[in-house]
This record gives structure tokens, sequence and C-alpha cells, in this order.
């Protein structure tokens, strides 16, 4: 028998549980709704039976899914375009034609997201070490981002990441979140900060590989596979939340991911 990685017939797990967090957390307009409790959302939405069963199928979360992109594509026509972070004055602009990334953090965790979609389809390990590196940079692009408003507005209070004065992840994650959330902090001990250390030893054992060829199993494919979801996707969506920022709706998805199994497929 042939077998395969599968995600199952469900677009994400635990259904009402994710539509829940969009409701809560996602990028939309209904402040009201944020207070809502699990019932009340069910009994509050028009045909919530109907909603439930789209969004199962991979349809979007009807009213309170934003599906804006990170990135904007700039025609030759205009004649100039800048975004600007109104916090740190950082800025970025285009003359004629060209891309902007309104969210740089956002961006590289869209085709980490899409390198692991890629993995599970094709079953090619090279394609969940692309998804590893661009969600591992999307979250410390996030941490540095949040790094900079403090200091922007905490100048006698700087975290500062130089060439000269090299700051890890990991010290970011450790150190500067709880210092700039008063306390919050990702649990050291918890199975999500040990899938993200196995998720950052996966990364480097690959680009300091010193052999020709490599193996792997599609079952320990498929548990890596998972580990994203709770070693990179999980913690980036918990930092939005010691931030109380709303989330984009990419990551939502991205940890509410379906669990990836091995399948036989009968020959023929």
């Amino acid at each position: 028998m042939a077998t395969r990685l599968t995600l199952g017939d469900d677009a994400v797990a635990d259904l009402d549980e994710f539509i829940y967090t969009l409701v809560v957390w996602g990028q939309h307009p209904y402040d009201k709704a944020r207070r809502w409790s699990i019932e009340q959302m069910k009994s509050e939405i028009p045909e919530y039976a109907e909603m439930r069963e789209s969004v199962r199928r991979g349809q979007a979360v009807k009213w309170f899914e934003n599906l804006v992109g990170s990135t904007w594509q700039v025609e030759s026509s205009v004649s100039g375009t800048r975004v600007l972070n109104p916090i740190t004055g950082e800025s970025s602009s285009l003359a004629g034609s060209g891309v902007l990334e309104m969210s740089t953090y956002l961006a590289r965790f869209t085709t980490a997201v899409e390198a692991w979609h890629r993995t599970v389809e094709r079953c090619n390990p090279p394609d969940l070490l692309s998804a590893v590196g661009d969600a591992v940079a999307a979250i410390e692009a996030y941490v540095n981002n949040k790094a900079r408003e403090w200091t922007a507005m905490n100048p006698l209070d700087p975290l500062t990441d130089t060439r000269r004065q090299s700051t890890s992840l990991r010290r970011k994650l450790e150190e500067w979140i709880p210092h700039m959330t008063s306390g919050k902090r990702i649990d050291p001990h918890s199975p999500f900060w040990e899938d993200y250390l196995e998720m950052q030893r996966y990364r480097n054992e690959a680009i300091h590989s010193r052999t020709s060829v490599t193996a792997i199993d599609l079952r320990d494919l498929a548990s890596s596979l998972n580990k994203f979801t709770a070693g990179l996707a999980i913690p980036l969506f918990q930092l939005h939340t010691f931030f109380r920022e709303s989330i984009p709706s990419l990551i939502i998805r991205a940890a509410y991911a379906p669990e990836v199994r091995v399948v036989a497929e009968p020959a023929g």
C-alpha cells in the first residue's frame, strides 16, 4: 500500500473554538462580540450551524475574518507610495511599481505557512525547512518590531539588538517579552516551548548537515509538521495576546491547523 500525508477532512481543528478565537481576537470592528462567551456566540450569530459547516469546508468566518494580505502591489502609474510605523517613525516608500510589505513579520509567516502546506502536499522535507526558517524569522521580526516601539516610547530603557551587541531570539523571548508585557511569558516548561526548540534544532541541523544524503520516515515528517503548529504558530499567536493585539486570521488558522497524519492508500 502507498502512504501519504493528510490533514483530514476539516479545514481547522476544534471548529467552535477556532470560530470563537476569531471572534475574540480577529481583526474586525465588532468589539461587542469580543466580550461574548462561546455560548453567546452560538446564539448571537445568525445561522451559526451553516457558518460552522462552511468553515469546516475551508471558507472564511463570515463577518469576523479579515482576509487582507500582508503585501500590496503598486502600479507604475502611482507617483509615490509610502508606509509608516506611527510609533517608531520608520517608513518605506516607492517611486514607481513595486511591492510594499505592510507587515514584515506577517509576510514572512505567510511564506512559512505556504511552505508548510507544500510539505504536506508533496511530502518534501526541504519545504518544511523553508517553513521553519520563515516562521522563526517571523517571530523574531514581530519581537523586534515590539522592541523598536518600546524603545521609541521608553528611550531611557532601550531594547537593542545590533551587530556589536547581538541579542539571541531566545533571550528576547525569555527577557524582552516579560519586560515589555509586565511579566507575561511563554512558559519555558510547556510543550509549546519544547516544540519551538525542537524546530530550531531541526532547522540548524539541516542547514549545517555534514552528509550528502538524508532519509526521513513519513511519521517523523508528520510529527515535525505538527510541531511547527505547536512550536511556532501557537507561540506567535500567544505573543499577540500578551500585547492585547488583534491577530491576523492567517496566524489563527495556523495555530488551529488540523493534525497531520500518515494514511495508507490501496494500490492501483
